[in-house]
Protein backbone atom coordinates (compact mmCIF):
# COMPACT_ATOMS: atom_id res chain seq x y z
CA UNK A 1 0.00 0.00 0.00
CA UNK A 2 2.74 2.81 0.47
CA UNK A 3 4.46 1.88 -2.48
CA UNK A 4 1.38 2.40 -4.60
CA UNK A 5 0.97 5.92 -2.50
CA UNK A 6 4.37 6.65 -3.19
CA UNK A 7 3.98 5.71 -7.19
CA UNK A 8 1.05 7.61 -7.50
CA UNK A 9 2.91 10.72 -6.09
CA UNK A 10 5.55 10.29 -8.16
CA UNK A 11 3.14 9.71 -11.56
CA UNK A 12 0.95 12.80 -10.14
CA UNK A 13 4.13 15.14 -9.85
CA UNK A 14 5.56 13.67 -13.73
CA UNK A 15 2.45 14.45 -15.17
CA UNK A 16 2.45 17.86 -14.01
CA UNK A 17 5.84 18.28 -14.95
CA UNK A 18 5.49 17.32 -18.34
CA UNK A 19 2.00 17.92 -19.25
CA UNK A 20 2.68 22.07 -19.72
CA UNK A 21 1.43 24.49 -22.12
CA UNK A 22 4.06 25.22 -25.36
CA UNK A 23 5.20 28.70 -25.43
CA UNK A 24 6.52 30.10 -28.88
CA UNK A 25 7.74 34.01 -29.43
CA UNK A 26 6.29 35.59 -32.78
CA UNK A 27 9.08 38.14 -33.47
CA UNK A 28 7.21 39.72 -36.26
CA UNK A 29 4.70 41.25 -34.03
CA UNK A 30 6.04 41.08 -30.49
CA UNK A 31 3.71 38.82 -29.28
CA UNK A 32 3.42 35.26 -28.13
CA UNK A 33 1.59 32.41 -28.48
CA UNK A 34 0.39 29.54 -26.42
CA UNK A 35 -1.20 26.72 -27.49
CA UNK A 36 -3.13 24.89 -25.39
CA UNK A 37 -4.12 21.16 -25.27
CA UNK A 38 -7.72 21.43 -24.34
CA UNK A 39 -9.69 23.53 -27.12
CA UNK A 40 -12.62 25.68 -26.30
CA UNK A 41 -15.81 26.73 -28.41
CA UNK A 42 -14.98 30.29 -28.69
CA UNK A 43 -11.39 30.27 -29.06
CA UNK A 44 -9.27 30.09 -32.60
CA UNK A 45 -8.94 26.54 -34.20
CA UNK A 46 -4.87 25.34 -35.83
CA UNK A 47 -4.49 23.37 -38.03
CA UNK A 48 -3.33 20.54 -35.31
CA UNK A 49 -7.01 20.98 -33.58
CA UNK A 50 -5.64 23.02 -30.67
CA UNK A 51 -6.60 26.31 -28.91
CA UNK A 52 -4.16 29.63 -30.33
CA UNK A 53 -4.57 32.04 -27.60
CA UNK A 54 -2.27 35.29 -28.55
CA UNK A 55 -0.82 37.11 -25.71
CA UNK A 56 1.14 40.64 -25.48
CA UNK A 57 4.85 40.36 -25.34
CA UNK A 58 5.15 42.83 -22.28
CA UNK A 59 2.57 40.29 -20.01
CA UNK A 60 3.66 39.23 -16.95
CA UNK A 61 6.73 36.07 -17.03
CA UNK A 62 5.49 33.22 -14.68
CA UNK A 63 6.38 30.25 -13.15
CA UNK A 64 4.26 26.85 -12.77
CA UNK A 65 3.88 26.04 -9.22
CA UNK A 66 3.62 22.13 -9.76
CA UNK A 67 7.03 22.01 -11.66
CA UNK A 68 8.52 24.63 -8.97
CA UNK A 69 7.52 21.93 -6.05
CA UNK A 70 8.38 18.33 -8.26
CA UNK A 71 12.07 19.81 -8.74
CA UNK A 72 12.72 20.88 -5.37
CA UNK A 73 11.21 17.73 -3.87
CA UNK A 74 13.81 15.68 -6.24
CA UNK A 75 16.46 17.45 -6.61
CA UNK A 76 17.98 19.51 -3.58
CA UNK A 77 16.91 22.83 -4.58
CA UNK A 78 15.95 22.45 -7.89
CA UNK A 79 13.02 24.51 -7.55
CA UNK A 80 14.67 27.24 -5.85
CA UNK A 81 16.91 27.27 -9.12
CA UNK A 82 14.01 26.93 -11.35
CA UNK A 83 12.49 30.47 -9.49
CA UNK A 84 15.68 31.91 -9.97
CA UNK A 85 16.62 32.18 -6.23
CA UNK A 86 20.12 30.98 -6.94
CA UNK A 87 21.37 31.49 -3.28
CA UNK A 88 18.68 29.89 -1.83
CA UNK A 89 19.20 27.01 -4.00
CA UNK A 90 22.46 26.65 -2.86
CA UNK A 91 21.85 26.98 0.57
CA UNK A 92 18.66 24.21 0.40
CA UNK A 93 21.43 21.75 -1.96
CA UNK A 94 24.34 22.15 0.77
CA UNK A 95 21.96 21.68 3.79
CA UNK A 96 20.02 18.79 2.27
CA UNK A 97 23.31 17.41 1.21
CA UNK A 98 25.35 17.69 4.30
CA UNK A 99 22.50 15.63 5.69
CA UNK A 100 22.55 13.16 3.40
CA UNK A 101 26.35 12.68 3.90
CA UNK A 102 25.78 13.15 7.74
CA UNK A 103 22.82 10.40 7.61
CA UNK A 104 25.47 7.74 5.69
CA UNK A 105 27.75 8.33 8.21
CA UNK A 106 25.43 7.48 10.98
CA UNK A 107 24.30 4.72 9.14
CA UNK A 108 27.80 3.26 8.70
CA UNK A 109 28.82 3.70 12.42
CA UNK A 110 25.69 2.41 13.76
CA UNK A 111 26.64 -0.80 11.82
CA UNK A 112 30.02 -1.23 12.57
CA UNK A 113 29.09 -0.47 16.33
CA UNK A 114 26.08 -3.49 15.90
CA UNK A 115 28.39 -5.98 14.15
CA UNK A 116 30.96 -5.51 17.06
CA UNK A 117 28.66 -5.90 19.86
CA UNK A 118 27.08 -9.22 18.14
CA UNK A 119 30.91 -10.49 17.97
CA UNK A 120 31.05 -12.62 21.01
CA UNK A 121 34.30 -14.86 20.25
CA UNK A 122 36.22 -11.22 20.20
CA UNK A 123 34.75 -8.95 22.59
CA UNK A 124 33.92 -10.05 26.30
CA UNK A 125 30.33 -9.11 27.89
CA UNK A 126 30.97 -5.48 28.87
CA UNK A 127 32.41 -4.73 25.82
CA UNK A 128 29.65 -5.93 23.67
CA UNK A 129 27.47 -4.17 25.99
CA UNK A 130 29.93 -0.81 25.42
CA UNK A 131 29.20 -1.64 21.51
CA UNK A 132 25.63 -1.54 21.65
CA UNK A 133 25.40 1.52 23.72
CA UNK A 134 27.25 2.79 20.88
CA UNK A 135 24.98 1.14 18.20
CA UNK A 136 21.80 3.00 19.83
CA UNK A 137 23.34 6.09 20.06
CA UNK A 138 24.33 5.96 16.31
CA UNK A 139 21.15 4.82 15.19
CA UNK A 140 19.27 7.28 17.38
CA UNK A 141 21.43 10.06 15.25
CA UNK A 142 20.92 8.67 12.03
CA UNK A 143 16.80 8.60 12.94
CA UNK A 144 16.88 12.12 13.53
CA UNK A 145 19.18 12.86 10.73
CA UNK A 146 16.73 11.21 8.59
CA UNK A 147 13.55 13.05 10.39
CA UNK A 148 15.46 16.51 9.85
CA UNK A 149 16.47 15.70 6.08
CA UNK A 150 12.63 14.90 5.56
CA UNK A 151 11.43 18.14 7.11
CA UNK A 152 14.24 20.22 5.12
CA UNK A 153 12.73 18.77 1.71
CA UNK A 154 9.11 19.20 2.93
CA UNK A 155 9.88 22.94 3.50
CA UNK A 156 12.13 23.76 0.38
CA UNK A 157 9.25 22.18 -1.80
CA UNK A 158 6.63 24.46 0.11
CA UNK A 159 9.02 27.26 0.01
CA UNK A 160 9.80 26.27 -4.16
CA UNK A 161 5.48 26.05 -4.41
CA UNK A 162 5.05 29.58 -3.11
CA UNK A 163 7.80 31.46 -4.53
CA UNK A 164 6.62 30.06 -8.01
CA UNK A 165 2.98 31.55 -7.17
CA UNK A 166 4.86 35.11 -5.85
CA UNK A 167 7.33 34.91 -9.01
CA UNK A 168 5.54 37.81 -10.92
CA UNK A 169 4.37 39.91 -7.68
CA UNK A 170 6.66 42.94 -8.65
CA UNK A 171 5.32 43.10 -12.05
CA UNK A 172 1.59 42.79 -10.96
CA UNK A 173 2.12 45.15 -7.93
CA UNK A 174 3.47 47.83 -10.17
CA UNK A 175 -0.10 47.43 -11.75
CA UNK A 176 -2.32 48.59 -9.11
CA UNK A 177 -2.09 52.29 -7.76
CA UNK A 178 -3.61 53.42 -4.68
CA UNK A 179 -3.77 57.38 -4.99
CA UNK A 180 -4.45 59.62 -1.47
CA UNK A 181 -5.44 62.84 -3.24
CA UNK A 182 -8.00 66.10 -2.34
CA UNK A 183 -9.26 63.61 0.49
CA UNK A 184 -10.25 60.97 -2.02
CA UNK A 185 -8.81 57.85 -2.61
CA UNK A 186 -8.46 56.53 -5.78
CA UNK A 187 -7.91 52.95 -7.23
CA UNK A 188 -5.72 52.70 -10.30
CA UNK A 189 -5.53 49.36 -12.36
CA UNK A 190 -3.65 49.30 -15.58
CA UNK A 191 -4.23 46.29 -18.07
Amino acid sequence: MRKSIVMFFIIFLAGNLFCQDEIEVNAKNDSLLIEKSQPSVSSQQSAAGSELIIVEKDSIQTKIPFKAAALSFFIPGGGQFYNENYLKSAAVFALEGSLIALAAYHYSESERYYDKSKDSLSYTYDQRRKYYGQYVNYYEKRQSDFWWLGTVIFLSTIDAYVDAHLFDYDDRKNKIHLKFENNMISLQYNF
